[in-house]
């Protein structure tokens, strides 16, 4: 992936996020607000690794945001 590819990668799990806190504001309505925290955070998460490989040129961890490392090939 080029760094362009990244970036739009990024705002895509950014747009999801804000759609999953609009759903979470709407079930509230309705009693409900179970699990879209979550998946709002993991989102976020996702979009902020994605940032550290455009800034590093490396792969970070969506959950704990530490760089990959490199892949080794089994002989």
């Amino acid at each position: 992936m080029n760094q362009t590819d990244l970036e739009r990668a990024a705002l895509c799990w950014d747009e999801l996020a804000d759609e999953e806190l609009n759903r979470k504001l709407i079930d509230a309505k309705h009693g409900s607000t179970q699990g879209h925290s979550a998946r709002v955070r993991i989102y976020r998460r996702t979009a902020e690794s994605i940032r550290l490989e455009i800034k590093t040129g490396r792969p970070h961890c969506a959950c704990c945001l530490s760089p990959e490392k490199p892949y080794r090939a089994l002989s």
